[in-house]
């Protein structure tokens, strides 16, 4: 009944978790369009998707991005520039060291109600792949039924971050859903502006996310029917089985 109720009278909730740079620039994009769709006729079923961000850095943070939360890492260990170096180990031990106060029980995220989380995160960063990493690693481990999305981004050509391909290669040995978004291909004008080139990633990725958010609410709209058809059949099988009984009792 507890199912039940949920499925019913409960919106979806749906953690959305943007790690670094890119990943605050993308949680943007995707506040954007929530903003929309909960606007719109089934808007209060998405009432409960939730975006946060979280970086080292509070000018990934300021006003000009929007989420729904924000969380600031501050460490003496990246010392003056509060930069993780693109050091991937930096980036775990950071989110290992602040977890509860982040995915803990009076943290900003709680996955035990979760209907499914979405993270974000780019593969040349340190905190990007380095709290996605150690996130999902933390969610495969505890919450094995849980519906996890990653969704890495690849680095351009011209970033120097050649561990990327190997960080990318051991993180898929997790299993989950992963999404894998390839930056060189937004780039068909090699004289258009970086800023351009970036919001086009940026809305790109924003819309493969609310897709994700609207196959989750068909798959759990699917279970919902499945759940009530097997009511009704199992009752349709007991009455059939009484009158059958009534019948042989009084012939």
């Amino acid at each position: 009944m507890r199912s039940l109720r949920k499925d019913l009278l409960e919106p979806l909730y749906i953690p959305i978790i943007g790690f670094g740079g890119a990943g605050s620039r993308i949680i943007d994009a995707v506040e954007k369009m929530l903003y929309d769709l909960k606007k719109g006729e089934d808007g209060d079923e998405y009432a409960n998707v939730l975006t946060v961000e979280i970086n080292t850095k509070q000018e990934y943070l300021d006003e000009s991005l929007q989420a729904a939360s924000k969380v600031l890492i501050s460490d003496k260990i990246l010392g003056i520039h509060q930069d993780t170096g693109g050091f991937v180990e930096v980036g775990e031990k950071l989110i290992k060291d602040n977890f509860d106060s982040i995915f803990g029980v009076k943290g900003v995220v709680n996955f035990r109600n979760a209907d499914a989380v979405i993270l974000i995160g780019a593969a040349g960063g340190g905190m990007g792949m380095g709290g996605l990493k150690e996130t999902l690693r933390y969610l495969m481990e505890n919450y094995r039924n849980l519906p996890v999305y990653p969704i890495v981004i690849l680095p351009f050509r011209m970033e120097d971050r050649p561990l990327w391909r190997e960080e990318v290669s051991n993180l898929m040995q997790i299993k989950a859903n992963f999404t894998t978004v390839n930056n060189e291909m937004y780039i068909k004008d090699r004289k258009a502006r970086f800023s351009d080139v970036l919001e086009s990633i940026n809305m790109n990725v924003a819309s493969k996310v609310i897709d994700i958010i609207k196959n989750v609410k068909n798959k759990r709209q699917q279970v919902f029917e499945e759940f009530i058809n097997s009511i009704y059949e199992r009752k349709f099988t007991e009455n059939l089985y009484e009158l059958e009984f009534e019948y042989s009792r009084v012939s």
